[in-house]
């Protein structure tokens, strides 16, 4: 469901989200209270994940499943292909919290030309989540830099004007990969780019890294105490 529009900047959200819907029920709120729309691309067999969407009145586009690796890619890409707005896109992820300071990004002058990113933290227990949300403690977790001419995927702004390929109305992303690699070769569709330095957002995740890419196997975040 769309927000009613104002003369500020509208933003339109755009996830991949396969067998996550134990990390979505926990960021999408913080993903609602900050952008104007919301699509979530998952798969014709995630159930929980379209019945969340449905529940929350989240807008989501189910495809077939990639195999026999999650390709992060295929899926933005479809999502893109099957939404014909242009405008200003945040692509993230589904395991991504975004805090209140992040609504001061509709406080900047946004440039066109450049893609937007943050730096993350990463946030292993279910209970600090929680603990963070009720009473905003504050926990020494891990951050994760990213190289300024990359452009992390858990957070790119971008508006579709500044593209090469001018047919699309979207810079594709690659395919290949199921993580990083696909962001990196997106990046570079930018000569500009440039990251948000009042806030950053939180990354919820457990289990080994690249454990889940070839299907679901860490434990929900619910239960990774």
């Amino acid at each position: 469901m769309e927000k009613e529009s104002t003369n500020r900047t509208y933003i339109t959200a755009i996830l991949p989200c396969v067998n996550y819907s134990d990390y979505l029920i926990e960021t999408l709120p913080t993903l609602k209270d900050l952008v104007d729309n919301i699509y979530i691309i998952t798969t014709y067999d995630d159930i929980e994940t379209q019945e969340l969407c449905r529940k929350t009145s989240t807008n989501f586009i189910a495809r077939e499943p990639t195999t026999p690796t999650f390709k992060r890619g295929v899926y933005i890409n479809y999502g893109f292909k099957n939404i014909t707005k242009k405008g200003w896109f945040l692509v993230t992820d589904a395991d991504v919290a975004f805090p209140k300071k992040a609504k001061e990004i509709y406080n900047e002058q946004l440039d066109k030309k450049c893609l937007y990113g943050v730096l993350r933290h990463k946030c292993h227990k279910y209970s600090e989540w929680i603990d963070y949300q009720k009473n905003g403690t504050k926990y020494n977790w891990d951050i994760l830099k990213s190289k300024p001419q990359v452009g992390m995927g858990y957070f790119q702004l971008f508006h579709t004007d500044n593209f090469k390929r001018k047919e699309l109305n979207y810079p594709p992303y690659s395919v290949n990969d199921n993580g990083k690699g696909s962001d990196f070769y997106f990046s570079r569709n930018f000569k500009c780019r440039k990251r948000f330095k009042f806030f950053s957002v939180i990354h919820l995740e457990n289990g080994k890294k690249g454990q889940n890419n070839h299907g679901r196997y860490s434990k929900t975040f619910q239960n990774s105490d």
